[in-house]
């Protein structure tokens, strides 16, 4: 169950990596990190697949598989780096780190650049949540 599960998880991955790594790529920090954080979360992803392949593998009942064990250790060590990656990019996007939100301008060209932006802000945030898996549908406005 976990492999058949896990192939869905990239599936919907796939999808939020396409959109948030979408032309014109790098347009802003935010969407620089949302894009590394699907992408590394992708990787992680296949490796954890991989993990569970070996252990398949080597668990079969009557038959001990020496390369499937073997290849166990290096497979789990990579999920675990891309997982730590994605980390990485996830907290670049998500923590504020002490930053406060800046008040909206006044001068209505730059409220709209400011609502832009906002807005921008507001969908890769989507798009990250929906390829984590955290959510199961995309906000459409």
């Amino acid at each position: 169950w976990q492999l058949i599960l896990q192939l869905g998880s990239i599936v919907t991955n796939i999808q939020a990596t396409r959109q948030a790594c979408a032309e014109p790529y790098p347009e802003n920090l935010n969407k620089r990190s949302v894009c590394a954080s699907m992408v590394t979360l992708n990787l992680a992803m296949w490796m954890y697949m991989g993990t569970f392949i070996c252990n398949m593998w080597s668990s079969c009942p009557g038959v001990f598989s020496k390369n499937a064990t073997c290849a166990l250790g290096p497979v789990g060590i990579l999920s675990s780096s891309f997982t730590l990656a994605n980390a990485g990019a996830t907290m670049a996007t998500n923590c504020k780190q002490g930053i406060t939100t800046p008040a909206p301008p006044r001068d209505p060209r730059d409220r709209k650049i400011f609502d832009r932006i906002r807005r921008e802000d507001k969908e890769l945030g989507g798009i990250q949540a929906f390829g984590g898996g955290r959510r199961l549908h995309r906000e459409e406005e």
